[in-house]
Formats: C-alpha cells, structure tokens, sequence
C-alpha cells in the first residue's frame, strides 16, 4: 500500500496533474482499526474453511498476525485518547 501510495504521489505531481481537489491518502486511526479487524475477521473465515494440515498452518500464522496488528492499533488507539 505504501509503495502504491508513494507511486501515486510522485506522478501526481502538481505541476503535471491540476485538480482542485487533492486525492487523500492519508488513513485515519479509525479508518486502519476497521481495516484491521476486517483482516482479523477474514483470517478466521480462511481459518475456519481449510482442511490441508499446510494451509492451516499458514492460516493460524495469518490470523495470529492480524491479531496482533489489530491489538497494537487499538492500543495506540486508546493511548491518544
């Protein structure tokens, strides 16, 4: 996403693309959070659905990754607040 982002960035550049309004690119903590536990709800759905003892190895991998991420997002989160 990052490098997508940079990417976009650097072709539109203002001298090349004018428009009034600028796209936003920037994500707000909200906005990750949600983005986050959708990626924990979808983890457990792969978790929940493979059968080949590989995949859930790589499935438990996956969902305890995205819980992780969701748990460090939500206390930065909270620490702002």
């Amino acid at each position: 996403m990052k490098t997508w982002s940079k990417l976009w960035r650097s072709v539109n550049k203002p001298w090349i693309i004018k428009s009034e309004e600028e796209p936003s690119l920037k994500i707000d903590d909200k906005k990750m959070l949600q983005m986050a536990g959708e990626e924990v709800a979808a983890a457990r759905n792969i978790y929940s659905q493979v059968e080949d003892p590989d995949m859930v190895d790589w499935a438990v991998y996956s969902l305890a990754a995205a819980e992780k991420r969701y748990d460090y997002l939500l206390k930065k989160y909270r620490q702002k607040k």
